[in-house]
Order: structure tokens, then sequence, then C-alpha cells
């Protein structure tokens, strides 16, 4: 894991393998319950890790004296932005505590074989 690198592009990276992720997976590409296991867990750590991130990105933008583009005062505009972060951070953390029961059920599943 590289730190030296931008927030931006480290999002534009995870974004883009989310998207190849999910055309892979448009037609049957999963040989086993071990392999969905694998990759629901690796979806899992993503999804879990997501809102303390969103945490820190409001923790900097805090510190931050804005405008907006209009020229008016951005504090009305950081409150917005606070609850729509905290919103993400809550239904995050539901779909992390989702991924978690998921991935434990498939833990314990194996294939019966196709033949």
């Amino acid at each position: 894991m590289s730190l030296d690198r931008e927030p931006a592009d480290i999002a534009r990276d995870a974004a883009e393998a989310i998207r190849a992720l999910q055309q892979r997976t448009l037609d049957v590409c999963f040989d086993e319950p071990t392999a969905i296991h694998r990759t629901c867990d690796e979806l899992r750590q993503a999804v879990q890790s997501t809102p303390q991130a969103l945490i820190h990105i409001w923790m900097d933008l805090q510190t931050m004296e804005v405008r907006l583009d209009n020229g008016t005062d951005g504090r009305d505009a950081k409150e917005q932005v606070r609850q729509a972060l905290n919103t993400a951070h809550d239904s995050l953390t539901q779909a992390g505590e989702a991924m978690e029961r998921a991935t434990q059920l498939l833990s314990h599943m194996r294939g019966l074989g196709n033949g």
C-alpha cells in the first residue's frame, strides 16, 4: 500500500476496480462457493474501511474556511456535507455488518461439484 499518492487518485483506482469487478461478474464467473467467499471477504474489507475514510475527509474539510463559487459563505454547505457524509457513513457501516454476516456464512460453504 502506497501512501504517497493523492487521496483522489486512490479513490479513483478503487472505483475503477469496483467497476471492473461489476463487469467481470455480469456472467457466471465463480467455480465454487469458496471463490465467492474470497471475493465477498475482500469487498467486506473495503466496505468496512470506507466509513473511517469519510470521517477523515470530514475532519479535513472541517478545518478549512470555504466559500461557494457564487461567493457566499460556505458554512451552511459544509453542514450539509457533514450530514450527507454522516448518512453515507451510517449506511456503509450497516453494509459492512451485512457483508460480515454474508462472509461468515459463505466461509462454511463448499460446492458439490457439477458432474
